[in-house]
């Protein structure tokens, strides 16, 4: 990845650039919007690398493909109200994302999120490029993605921008990367997204699971940027 690339990730992941939110945060939206599709997917992050700085999920990142030289990028941002904590103490949080989306032809480009723990302040991304399924209008579910840090072997992509190199290295960020797998939860997610959004309740929710995490995909993406 080269330094303007990094420059760049960095900016995304820092939250310097513009956000828009992620529907159904207040009692008065609506699950049923003329024309637009609602996507749901639950994210889980942990690192196995560096277990006391576990990523907290700040951005998704969808990519709009018009034709153009280059995609809009559309940065959703994650709030407290989707941060789903169990329990179990030790358990991390499961966040649920929502996208509300006109027509079009959309990727999923990636998870933005940071680890902290003073006087650290660690960014991570985690890749995705996995496409939006088609859909006319609806809620439809995409999948459970558990993504999990681990020490990188040889040249696979990193978890996060190399800089700022102490804070970075760390939290396993520049030194780590993600194991990525999306899982069909469907009836379990479900249950917690209607738990937590009751505008869900009654409305019919489809299901279109994600591919398989394209590893090779992610690591062409990475070198080239």
């Amino acid at each position: 990845m080269n330094l303007l690339s990094l420059a760049a990730v960095t900016v995304l992941l820092t939250g310097c650039a513009s956000t828009l939110k992620m529907p159904l945060q207040s009692g008065g939206d609506s699950a049923n919007s003329a024309g637009k599709t609602i996507y749901l997917m639950s994210v889980t992050l942990t690192n196995s690398c560096r277990d006391h700085f576990t990523p907290y999920l700040n951005t998704v990142l969808v990519t709009k493909n018009d034709g153009g030289a280059k995609p809009e990028v559309l940065t959703f941002k994650m709030d407290s109200k989707g941060a789903h904590y169990f329990d179990e103490s030790d358990a991390p949080p499961r966040f649920l994302a929502r996208f509300e989306l006109a027509p079009g032809s959309y990727s999923f480009l990636g998870l933005s999120s940071t680890a902290s723990g003073f006087p650290i302040r660690a960014n991570f991304f985690t890749p995705l490029h996995a496409a939006v399924p088609a859909a006319t209008g609806g809620v439809v579910y995409v999948g459970s993605v558990n993504a999990n840090v681990r020490e990188r072997k040889g040249n696979e992509f990193k978890a996060g921008p190399s800089i700022p190199l102490i804070d970075q290295a760390v939290a396993c960020a520049s030194s780590g990367t993600f194991d990525v797998d999306i899982k069909d939860a469907f009836e379990s997610d479900v249950a917690l997204f209607e738990e937590t959004f009751p505008q869900l309740k009654g409305v019919k929710v489809s299901k279109t699971i994600l591919p398989p995490f394209d590893r090779a995909k992610a690591q062409e993406w990475w070198e080239a940027n």
